[in-house]
């Protein structure tokens, strides 16, 4: 997984690293201050490179909340690899006041969970950056999708995406 240095970055690691999955610290945020992401996204092409799957938060650190970053496409490009989008839900949680509503899942009898996967997203090698907005906005919708549905399927309030930036 790719994960933020944020707080929520740290509870997820956390979380991950007890499932037994290893975990790049970094961010695909253009322009991002840390050295550490420019080292983190060439961990993430490398590991792609090789077979292995990564996996990222595609609204980034910073938001906007359900509204994919331009690091997930560019990345998946560099590494000459596809994109599958994948949500979850679990029934029992509750949702943090933060910009992103991250879901916080607690130990409760007779809660449900739903992971769904997405149809697999080509990307080509000599996407232009207009053909990268588009496939963007394409991997997007999907997730949106997907998530919707997982969290209609355990009965979890739906909390859509931040409306779209102003052009």
């Amino acid at each position: 997984m790719l994960i933020s240095r944020s707080r929520d970055g740290q509870m997820i690691a956390e979380a991950v690293r007890r499932f037994g999955y290893g975990y790049i610290v970094g961010s695909t945020a253009k322009g991002e201050r840390d050295r550490r992401s420019a080292a983190a996204a060439r961990e993430v092409v490398d590991r792609l490179g090789s077979g292995r799957f990564v996996g990222m938060t595609p609204d980034g650190p910073r938001g906007p909340r359900q509204r994919v970053s331009p690091g997930v496409v560019r990345l998946a490009q560099m590494a000459k690899v596809d994109i599958v989008p994948v949500a979850g839900s679990i029934s029992a949680s509750w949702r943090a006041k933060s910009w992103d509503r991250m879901m916080v899942p607690y130990p409760a009898p007779c809660s449900r969970g739903a992971l769904l996967f997405g149809e697999r997203i080509p990307v080509p090698a000599d996407l232009s950056q207009a053909g990268r907005n588009d496939l963007l906005r394409v991997l997007e919708d999907a997730l949106n999708r997907i998530t919707a549905e997982a969290d209609e399927l355990v009965g979890a309030p739906l909390i859509g995406p931040a409306e779209p930036a102003a052009a």
